[in-house]
This record gives structure tokens, C-alpha cells and sequence, in this order.
């Protein structure tokens, strides 16, 4: 039986995708935030799996990172 997957590993699955395609474009946790509107502390527990992303959130942040959704929730 394969293991079923809880919030948190979804959320740090999303986080590990944001912070390494921040860090692709060059941008700063304070620089991302303030384009989608949220504090750089906001943008690190993003990163890190401490909170989920609002689904309002994600056409700014995938913007943001010029990413497609599907990039952001790893489907190919």
C-alpha cells in the first residue's frame, strides 16, 4: 500500500519548487512578496513548508516566477 502524503509534504514540495525557481531568477524573498503582495517572512514559511500557499495567490506567484501552475504542483 503506498504511503499516503499529508499537507505538510505537499506544502514543502511546493515550497522546495518556489525557493529554488526565486533563486533561478535571482530574486530576493522581500522582492517576491511584494509582488504578490505578502511580507519576505511570509515568502520564507512558503518556502519552507510552514504554511500553504492561498489558492488566490498562486496566478501572482506563478507569475512572479514565470511559471505554469502545473510547475508549481510538479506535473509534467
Amino acid at each position: 500500500m503506498a504511503r499516503r502524503r499529508n499537507n505538510h509534504d505537499v506544502d514543502a514540495d511546493i515550497g522546495a519548487r518556489i525557493l529554488r525557481q526565486r533563486l533561478k531568477l535571482n530574486l530576493t524573498q522581500g522582492a517576491l512578496g511584494k509582488s504578490i503582495g505578502v511580507t519576505f517572512q511570509q515568502v520564507q514559511k512558503y518556502e519552507r513548508g510552514e504554511n500553504a500557499i492561498a489558492s488566490s495567490r498562486i496566478p501572482a506567484l506563478c507569475r512572479a516566477l514565470d511559471i505554469l501552475p502545473n510547475d508549481l504542483f510538479g506535473m509534467k
